[in-house]
């Protein structure tokens, strides 16, 4: 990362964006003054209003808040739970590996943003709520790739060494199978992440 200018300046860029959303209630402590409707960018208003005469900047600094949040608690949550599944089903194996699968080509199959359509119409919309709801939506493709790894590192020396040694299956995918797999889990994390801003976009729409 340090070698590469085009690495830096995105790191920069989500720093000031993260930054900025946490410290949202100190730099915009409140959006929903209303204020003279499509004024222009002005030193009050650096963004300007919007019809409704509230501060668009400060509504761009809130709504990052929001979406940081989302996406930092979908991709933990999903990705524990492409660990969970996908880890245990290869290395279990057999039945269970067989159903593990099965259920991820049954979450793909769904409609997402319908199904979450429908759920927020009839559960009371919240934060919470949505974090859960892109989560269960996902996992799938994460858990494939975790599998499909796991499949490979548990066949690795040190592995092989460890079940020889006496090791439970649970221990062996804790203690070697999830590190090792380390930099997939970052590149799945980020992958959640953005794909879970995006649904959250479209749901707030």
């Amino acid at each position: 990362m340090r070698s590469s200018p085009a690495g830096i300046f995105g790191m920069a860029i989500v720093a000031i964006i993260a930054g900025l959303a946490v410290s949202a209630p100190l730099i915009a402590p409140s959006y929903r003054e209303i204020g003279p409707v499509f004024s222009p960018p002005s030193g009050e208003h650096l963004l300007g209003t919007d019809d409704l005469g509230q501060d668009i900047a400060a509504k761009l600094i809130h709504g990052a808040r929001t979406s940081l949040m989302i996406a930092v608690g979908v991709a933990l949550l999903s990705a524990l739970i492409s660990v969970a599944i996908g880890g245990s089903a290869a290395m279990l194996g057999g039945t269970y590996d067989r159903v593990c699968m099965r259920a991820v080509d049954a979450v793909i199959s769904l409609p997402s943003v319908v199904v979450m359509i429908l759920v927020a119409a009839y559960l009371r919309p919240s934060l919470g709520l949505l974090i859960i709801l892109i989560s269960l939506f996902s996992w799938p493709g994460g858990a494939r790739i975790v599998r499909s790894q796991t499949l490979s590192l548990r066949e690795r020396l040190h592995v092989v060494a460890a079940r020889a040694f006496g090791a439970s299956r649970r221990y062996i995918l804790l203690r070697h199978i999830v590190p090792d797999l380390g930099p997939i889990l970052v590149a799945i994390m980020i992958q959640d992440a953005r794909r879970a801003v995006l649904m959250e976009a479209g749901l707030a729409f």
